[in-house]
C-alpha cells in the first residue's frame, strides 16, 4: 500500500511529510499501528529528509513505540534515529523515562502464576538483529513489488 501512494520510485516522496489531525506522519502512523514492514519501507524511502518524527504532542516515534510496547520496533527505531534516544516530549520525558513508567515491561512489575513463573524462565528471548530485520522485511518488499 505504501509503495502505491508514495510511487515505485518516491516520485510522491513528498507524501510522507503530510500531517494527520494530531500531528502524525505516515510513518508515525505505521508505529502508532504496529506496522513493523511498512516503518521499514517508509524509513528507507524518507531517511534522506529532514523531518522531526514527532506529534503535535511532542512525541516521537520513539516514545509512541514505547508507549504501545512495541519494544522490538522501538529497538529498530533506536537503530535507524539514534538522536530520539534522548528526545524529550512537552512533558520532558525521555523515551527511557517512558520505558520505566511502563511496568508491565518488566518481569518485577507483572505478577505472574507460579505456572507462568515458570514458564517465564524457561523461555529464551533471542536478541534482535536489526540489521538483518530490516534486510529482511526490504526483501519482503521487494519480492511482493506492494506492501499489504
Amino acid at each position: 500500500m505504501c509503495m502505491c501512494i508514495i510511487g515505485e520510485n518516491g516520485e510522491r516522496k513528498d507524501l510522507i511529510r503530510v500531517r494527520n489531525y494530531e500531528g502524525e506522519t505516515p510513518l508515525f502512523r505505521a508505529v502508532h499501528t504496529y506496522q513493523t514492514e511498512a516503518f521499514v519501507y517508509l524509513h528507507n524511502v524518507s531517511k534522506d529528509l529532514d523531518d522531526e518524527h514527532r506529534d503535535y504532542d511532542g512525541d516521537t516515534i520513539l516514545h509512541r513505540a514505547i508507549w504501545g510496547e512495541f519494544l522490538d520496533l522501538a529497538i529498530m527505531i533506536t537503530h535507524c534515529y539514534p538522536q530520539l534516544v534522548s528526545a524529550r516530549n512537552k512533558d520532558g520525558n525521555t523515551p527511557l523515562k517512558v520505558l520505566a513508567s511502563r511496568p508491565s515491561s518488566f518481569k518485577s512489575g507483572t505478577d505472574f502464576s507460579w505456572t507462568q513463573n515458570i514458564l517465564y524462565h524457561c523461555m529464551m528471548a533471542e536478541p534482535l538483529d536489526v540489521e538483518k530485520e530490516i534486510k529482511s522485511f526490504m526483501k519482503k518488499i521487494g519480492k511482493h513489488g506492494i506492501m499489504n
